[in-house]
């Protein structure tokens, strides 16, 4: 029997990914992946990218990651992560991982047993001027079977709108969520599960996190905006 852990979108909230981390180990995970969206929005995105690059977790590059690469500090339509926090966060990081970040592919595609597994951010666009598809917030089996249909797997693994999905149609489609940015203090993820018979099952598992202190360290270290997005994203705010 081999486990497999999956989470996604950390977003600089050290605290929750560490709790995850905790839990996978427990659970007897002998692989980890993360779907992309390692930094900003939380105030611990260098901690973040620390422990990332310091562990054998599979790491897949989402929007967010590409930005602090490509120093793209616009505010994107639909978004709360204003100019200000993008250059803030940039500029704590400064170019210490860049080239890392650059390397990360876009999809990883993984044999576990009978299943072919995909893991990625998002659906990739077919648009030169853009990565990934825009996101749909009701995506039903026919969205999912046209935007995802290039990727060649059974099963297709992802994050980016921090919200718990499934959904079949041609493939399985599973969004993992986000592990931290979310409306409950509770450090979320999936574990895939392979049996002796090579066929797999997936658990959605989560742990407490001390959430209240995420938010004090974003504003003992002045990380612009931080009312506005624990307010949208968390859905939270102490003050």
């Amino acid at each position: 029997m081999k486990k497999i852990g999956v989470f996604s979108d950390t977003h600089g909230n050290y605290l929750a990914l560490t709790a995850i981390m905790g839990l996978f180990r427990q659970q007897g995970c002998t692989e980890v992946i993360h779907c992309g969206d390692m930094i900003t929005m939380g105030g611990q995105s260098m901690e973040c990218l620390d422990y990332f690059f310091h562990s054998n977790i599979i790491l897949i590059k989402g929007n967010h990651d590409r930005g602090y690469v490509l120093n793209i500090v616009n505010q994107a339509k639909q978004s709360y992560v204003t100019q200000e926090h993008k250059e803030f966060i940039y500029a704590s990081l400064g170019g210490k991982y860049q080239q890392e970040i650059t390397k990360l592919p876009l999809v990883v595609h993984k044999q576990y047993g009978k299943t072919r597994f995909a893991f990625c951010h998002y659906a990739l666009s077919k648009d030169a001027h853009f990565v990934w598809t825009p996101i749909y917030d009701n995506p039903t089996a026919e969205i999912f079977d046209q935007i995802y249909d290039p990727i060649d797997a059974d099963v297709i693994i992802f994050g980016h709108k921090h919200e718990p999905t499934e959904i079949v149609g041609r493939k399985s489609y599973i969004d993992v969520g986000s592990v931290g940015c979310h409306k409950q203090a509770l450090a979320k993820g999936i574990i895939i599960t392979i049996d002796d018979n090579g066929d797999y099952s997936i658990d959605r598992v989560s742990t407490p996190y001390d959430r209240p202190a995420v938010y004090r360290i974003m504003k003992e270290r002045g990380v612009p905006d931080c009312e506005r997005i624990f307010s949208h994203y968390f859905d939270f705010c102490p003050d």
